[in-house]
């Protein structure tokens, strides 16, 4: 049998779920476990429907008790089981390249750390996704290196290569790799210098010029980790520690690495007060000689057994209970560049003292015992003394994983205010005071500058002007610009509830004849129309526009039509590859309704969208739109279940479709 195409969230899933098999599991509970919202898992359970149906399963879903596995063919699920059994440890796989940002990362370090010849093919085959998907990463680089005057283009060979000037790609790079999350989120007050003006970036600078120099190819994740080296090096320099002599068995391979090595030393001496020991520069040279400079290591399938037994000690770690943090691709390819030199110390039996040992054990000690624990019986280490030091080399990785949990854990928030700057930093600064633990502001922004991108992995909309005639896929709370203790309650309540929008109306009290009022107030069997045959996105709308009450009001169409052409200046108004929602930047009509088409063939919407099969036309009114933001709550999570749109579109009906909205709001 085929193997099934699962990611690693996917895995861990269906392997909970066998683990209780015979109990309801609340979405909620799967969320918690995986440190995920309960949206994001309906969705990934949703995927998992006809994968488990294929290997003889089915996963059940029960209205208020959630979700159960069973199994009718237990040899052909074993199978399944057997497949995830080995991809939970097979960390080198493709299941560590999951979402997006992961994926542009590697494809940026392939092309422009790396310097690696590619094509998009080499891409599909190294990464184990489809043509489209990597064709779509690649426009998405393109659009962000445009704004450092860098450009993406193909060579005569179908090479992906980036062109521009060198420093303005070092200033991409700078810019890209060398943010809190690439860095590890490593506590800067543990790299408090002495040294006015200098910082931690300050020696990324010096490393990425020196090396681009040169032409010494790293990896993102050795360019992180000899940057922390080399922040540590200053700081055990401080501090009066000793070196040693690495005493490299065959120095004539390292020739050009010590080399670049002594270019940076040279360099950082050059701009603070500090000395470095001579034997500095072997350490630095086998950051430069690692092997995991190479990327095709993060994606092929072979063994790798230390990474296999790293991700045994993460297992261990995450056991013990001792801190929440992330097993994502960033820890465990970052520890297996750390225990490349750490192994070659052991073997050569060097210390290597860490000047932040003492406030690591002060601040972390339990998590650092557990480290300790979690990793003492790994095989790689088993015929070693490891040092305290040591440990606490490995617990900065861990504290980073920690760090971006918690960053993970936070909603991203964008903030729309229609005063002037100064009253949109009070409501900023105001935002982050009350709420520093729970929102990570991503931006500030006016209303006409509200576009897709600026909601590309956003979570909520705090609005001061009220936007709730136009349809957005995040929910918008609307508050004052001076956050009143009401605003700061509504927050609050949005925060500590859970965030699907079917949860978040049960929350609200509002009972389901309530839903139905709305529903019917909105929708109507004359205003759904399934289109047969091709018809063109102008022959749509026409036909649509034509259901509305308000369409026999002179110009109403016209106006209708000019401000959806103003509302799509902002952005698409395709919200996915399927679904679009036409609708008017401002209200031109007295009532509020939406029609509703299906087109099963699909159609030509704009360049991004030529598939478009349901199309939402919305036209809210000028007078009152009462339970609008209820709708809209429900249709962004109708449209969030992908198989469920392509099943509905197969088949639709007016009934078909009040039933799987009531669905998706009461489940």
């Amino acid at each position: 049998m085929k193997q099934p195409t699962i990611n690693h969230t996917e895995i861990e899933i269906i392997q909970f779920l066998f683990d209780k098999q015979g109990d309801y599991i609340p979405s909620k509970e799967i969320a918690l476990h995986l440190n995920l919202s309960d949206k994001t898992i309906r969705k990934y359970i949703q995927n998992l429907f006809t994968v488990v149906s294929a290997y003889g399963g089915h996963i059940e879903m029960k209205k208020g008790s959630g979700y159960q596995l069973h199994i009718e063919d237990h040899q052909t699920f074993y199978q399944l089981m057997e497949f995830i059994k080995n991809q939970r440890f097979d960390v080198e796989g493709s299941n560590l390249l999951t979402d997006s940002e992961d994926r542009e990362r590697f494809i940026l370090n392939t092309i422009l750390l790396e310097n690696q010849q590619v094509t998009i093919d080499d891409l599909v085959d190294r990464m184990f996704i489809s043509r489209s998907t990597v064709s779509n990463l690649v426009q998405m680089i393109k659009s962000r290196i445009k704004d450092f005057r860098l450009n993406l283009i193909y060579d005569q060979d179908g090479y992906i290569t980036i062109t521009g000037d060198e420093m303005d790609k070092r200033r991409f790079i700078l810019n890209y790799f060398y943010t809190t999350k690439s860095v590890d989120y490593i506590n800067s007050e543990l790299f408090d210098y002495q040294f006015e003006g200098f910082s931690m970036e300050t020696i990324f600078i010096i490393v990425l010029e020196i090396c681009r120099e040169f032409e010494v190819i790293l990896s993102d994740y050795v360019l992180q980790n000899l940057v922390m080296h080399i922040a540590l090096a200053i700081k055990r320099n401080e501090k009066g520690f000793v070196l040693e002599n690495p005493n490299l068995e065959t120095p004539v391979t390292y020739t050009k690495e010590l080399f670049v090595a002594e270019k940076i030393i040279a360099n950082i001496e050059q701009l603070i007060d500090v000395h470095f020991p001579k034997h500095e520069a072997a350490y630095i040279a086998l950051h430069l000689k690692s092997k995991a400079n190479h990327s095709n290591l993060l994606v092929e399938g072979e063994e790798d057994e230390l990474e296999q037994q790293i991700m045994t000690a993460l297992y261990r770690l995450d056991a013990l209970k001792v801190d929440q943090f992330a097993i994502d691709h960033q820890l465990i390819l970052g520890l297996k560049v750390h225990f490349e030199p750490l192994l070659t110390r052991l073997a050569n039996d060097l210390t290597l003292d860490n000047p932040l040992y003492d406030e690591i054990d002060e601040k972390y000690g339990p998590l650092l015992q557990a480290t300790k624990q979690a990793f003492a019986s790994m095989p790689a280490l088993a015929s070693y003394q490891v040092s305290d030091h040591e440990w606490a080399y490995i617990l900065l990785h861990i504290l980073a994983a920690v760090e971006r949990h918690k960053q993970e854990m936070k909603v991203n928030v964008i903030v729309i205010c229609a005063t002037g700057l100064g009253s949109a930093q009070m409501l900023k600064n105001r935002l982050e005071n009350e709420f520093a633990q729970n929102f990570h502001i991503v931006d500030v922004i006016s209303y006409y500058q509200l576009n897709d991108r600026k909601l590309e992995n956003v979570d909520l909309i705090i609005s001061t002007i009220d936007i709730s005639t136009s349809f957005y896929h995040v929910p918008v709370v609307k508050v004052s610009v001076f956050l009143n203790k009401q605003d700061v309650d509504t927050l609050n309540a949005y925060i500590h509830s859970p965030k699907s929008p079917k949860q978040g109306l049960e929350a609200q009290g509002q009972a389901k004849k309530e839903i139905q009022d709305l529903f019917a107030r909105y929708f109507s069997p004359q205003r759904f129309i399934v289109f047969e045959g091709p018809i063109t996105r102008d022959e749509a709308l026409i036909a649509m526009a034509s259901r509305l009450t308000d369409i026999k009001e002179i110009d109403f169409y016209q106006d209708l039509t000019n401000q959806i052409q103003i509302r799509e200046q902002f952005g698409s108004l395709a919200f996915s590859d399927q679904v679009a929602f036409p609708h008017p930047a401002q209200p031109v009509g007295i009532n509020s309704e939406i029609v509703v088409g299906v087109v099963a063939d699909g159609l030509d919407w704009d360049d991004d969208h030529q598939q478009i099969q349901l199309i939402f036309l919305m036209s809210h009114s000028k007078i009152a739109n009462k339970g609008l933001d209820t709708i809209n709550n429900g249709l962004a999570e109708f449209i969030s279940h992908q198989e469920g749109v392509s099943a509905f579109v197969k088949k639709a009906t007016f009934e078909h479709f009040k039933r799987m909205f009531m669905e998706n709001i009461f489940e």
